[in-house]
């Protein structure tokens, strides 16, 4: 009997933030104590949407205001028994000029043109994810972000007649911020399992080669039914040093270090 090549989906999603020179305070919170000027937020829900069929994966945009933003906190508007998980991405063009569309099966993916970016992954009711002090994911403005796509997976159909208005409420600033926030993601799609196997490692890096010094401080990990445990690592001088590992069988949001990694 020959193996079989199956879809793993394991994901590691670290928070990021670079700049060349400036260092600032990691807790998460406490920046947020002080009074805030000019934030805004902006919504990006599903329009109320029905799966037709199990595993679904529908996505909708919303276009931005021509000036730059900087999301601070990404509090998501779901819950897991609606939403298996939701992306938010940054796109220069969303993938359709339609209300909502299926957006892993047919002619339409997220987005169409342009910047195409990740910005933030929920899953399992994680609560709000607020950002460090002086940390900002740009928007708008000359980002190369014009529309935000959300994109939400429905692993079951709806009861007839229900809707679904999941999303983000995003919180964001007007001014500049020393950091530029994102996420560093390493997946792997596929793996061929042989048979008669009890458990394989699926490996998988990149390389940073940006001029930016790179800073991490949160991280979190998602995968499908197959994947059990995963596990990311800082691989530099031929020293491993772990950044992170999630049990997949336990609620995990994003886990964040007391100390940023370099």
């Amino acid at each position: 009997m020959g193996g079989f090549r199956s879809l793993i989906l394991a994901i590691l999603y670290t928070l990021v933030m670079c700049n060349e020179v400036i260092c600032s305070s990691i807790n998460s919170r406490a920046a947020f104590d002080e009074p805030v000027l000019s934030e805004r937020t902006i919504n990006i829900k599903m329009p109320g949407t029905s799966p037709l069929e199990k595993d679904t994966y529908l996505c909708t945009a919303i276009q931005l205001t021509p000036e730059k933003q900087y999301i601070v906190e990404f509090e998501p508007s779901a819950s897991q028994k609606t939403a298996h998980h939701m992306l938010l991405y940054g796109c220069g063009l969303p993938g359709a000029p339609l209300p909502s569309w299926n957006c892993k099966r047919g002619p339409y993916t997220e987005c169409k043109q342009g910047a195409q970016k990740i910005l933030y992954a929920w899953a399992k009711d994680a609560p709000p994810k607020y950002l460090p002090k002086d940390v900002g994911f740009a928007v708008g403005g000359d980002s190369g972000i014009r529309y935000l796509v959300l994109q939400v997976h429905y692993v079951d159909t709806f009861q007839t007649g229900t809707k679904d208005y999941s999303g983000f409420i995003l919180h964001t600033r007007q001014h500049s911020l020393p950091f530029g926030g994102g996420i560093y993601l390493l997946w792997a799609y596929s793996a061929s399992i042989p048979p008669e196997t009890s458990g394989i490692h699926v490996d998988m890096a990149c390389k940073y080669n940006k001029p930016e010094t790179m800073f991490a401080f949160a991280f979190r990990t998602h995968a499908h039914t197959l994947a059990k445990v995963i596990t990311g690592y800082r691989i530099r001088d031929g020293i491993w040093t772990m950044l992170g590992k999630g049990d997949l069988r336990l609620h995990r949001p994003f886990i964040q270090w007391k100390e940023h990694l370099r």
